[in-house]
């Protein structure tokens, strides 16, 4: 139910689940349609993004990230910019290095609230 995403570390492709699409307003045909989601922030923004990654890259261990993300990542409005919880493991598959990235949005399994959209 929450927005989540693989990060092809070496190509800079999201791939990205339906909740995302739905979360952030992102338009794709198929999952394995890869979104570059660099090109659509700016690059202070993008630039922690894969700070963020190349450090779990880097310790081969998950962890947790605040980061600036938009409610409509196609069409960026910094007023619509807010602050997320970001959870980042790195996976490797098929020889590839990946990021398996989960945004903590909606409510979670014990039906608590967590950050939304319009929050």
């Amino acid at each position: 139910p929450f927005p989540a995403w693989l990060h092809s570390v070496g190509e800079n492709k999201w791939y990205v689940n339906d909740a995302y699409c739905k979360a952030f307003g992102i338009h794709r045909d198929t999952f394995w349609q890869g979104v570059n989601i660099l090109a659509m922030y700016p690059a202070e923004i993008a630039a922690k993004y894969v700070q963020h990654d190349m450090k779990v890259v880097e310790s081969n261990m998950g962890s947790l990230f605040t980061e600036q993300v938009s409610k409509n990542v196609m069409q960026h409005d910094p007023q619509s910019e807010f602050e997320c919880d970001i959870y980042k493991m790195p996976i490797v598959a098929g020889g590839k290095r990946y990021i398996f990235g989960l945004a903590k949005l909606g409510h979670d399994v014990w039906g608590n609230k967590l950050a939304t959209i319009s929050d």
